[in-house]
């Protein structure tokens, strides 16, 4: 599980990473059992200021729930405006996990990230502006930000956004986006989507006609693993 979760860090940071150079050594090691040898090769790095070897130190940490030491490595990541570094870190000031809970911090950090593009960032900053939490409330700029990262196909806020056209919550009230929304994200992947578009076509909901054949299909998609 943690190789699979390394794997996506390295797809992030192969953009910086040359064939030979000792970050990419690192991860070799580490996706072949040898971890204390990849983790002295990323802080020997990490001690020159390499944001890479940083961030994947970080997520080693976390996924070994040691927080202390994984926040230690995102918040120097960070601070060299690594984006997923910066939503990292706010993910644990957000839950207090490693840090003291500071949902300020979070929305700070969250902030940075998103204005470098990272849609799970800009997910996440909706969600502090649609519930007031660190930030004043400010359901436009919730509305702006999960459009956002819903255009990068991010299923949490095509639900998302799917909930606030339903809603009429910092935008008028639409069956037909929030259908729309609702089914970019079911498509995506996203469960809780995938079984409201199934009771959506059970009870002919949000102006679809009943369809006994997509519910069931949808259904069964949500049931899916």
């Amino acid at each position: 599980m943690l190789r699979s979760i390394l794997c996506c860090c390295v797809l992030v940071l192969q953009p910086q990473i040359g064939l030979g150079t000792e970050l990419e050594q690192g991860i070799v090691y580490y996706q072949s059992g040898k971890v204390d040898q990849a983790l002295g090769v990323w802080k020997t790095l990490s001690k020159q200021g390499d944001a890479g070897a940083q961030l994947l130190l970080g997520t080693h940490f976390y996924h070994h729930k040691k927080y202390k030491q994984a926040a230690t490595y995102f918040d120097k990541a960070a601070q060299s405006g690594n984006a997923d570094a910066q939503f990292q870190l706010a993910l644990l000031y957000d839950k207090g996990l490693g840090v003291e809970k500071n949902l300020q911090i979070a929305a700070r950090l969250y902030t940075a990230a998103a204005r470098q593009g990272l849609a799970s960032a800009q997910n996440s900053l909706a969600t502090l502006y649609a519930n007031g939490l660190g930030v004043d409330k400010d359901l436009a700029q919730a509305v702006k930000w999960y459009l956002r990262a819903a255009k990068q196909q991010h299923n949490g806020a095509q639900l998302n956004l799917a909930r606030m056209h339903m809603e009429g919550k910092g935008v008028m009230k639409s069956e037909a986006q929030a259908l729309l929304w609702l089914k970019k994200s079911a498509k995506n992947g996203n469960k809780i989507a995938q079984r409201m578009l199934a009771k959506a076509y059970d009870a002919g909901w949000l102006n679809l006609p009943r369809d006994p054949k997509k519910a069931q299909y949808w259904h069964e998609k949500a049931a899916t693993p």
